[in-house]
């Protein structure tokens, strides 16, 4: 959720929610608990919507985590030849972007 925010600051909880795959009723707890943590700042967007944002503290953790993920994706393509290195992403892209039925 960090690195969602980091990349779409003001984001709502509920898109968060739909990008992410997680319903409603468990968003709200998860975005209570990174506020407890001091990651993230809820701003008023409307009269029911917050844009979420993230503190100095949650930037760092999503540095700290961007910089994780980023090496475990170098890790697994370096087990991958470099020529089927595009087709593969695309594979995972194709994967990560299907509907449930």
């Amino acid at each position: 959720m960090l690195l969602v925010i980091a990349d779409n600051p003001g984001v709502k909880q509920s898109e968060i929610g739909r990008l992410l795959g997680v319903v409603s009723a468990n968003m709200a707890p998860l975005v209570a608990r990174l506020a407890d943590r001091d990651l993230i700042v809820r701003q008023a967007v409307d009269g029911r919507s917050q844009g979420l944002t993230l503190s100095e503290a949650g930037r760092r953790t999503a540095q700290k985590a961007r910089g994780i993920v980023d090496d475990l994706e170098a890790d697994l393509l370096s087990h991958i030849p470099k020529a089927d290195c595009a087709a593969f992403v695309r594979v995972l892209h194709t994967l990560a972007n299907q509907k449930d039925d």
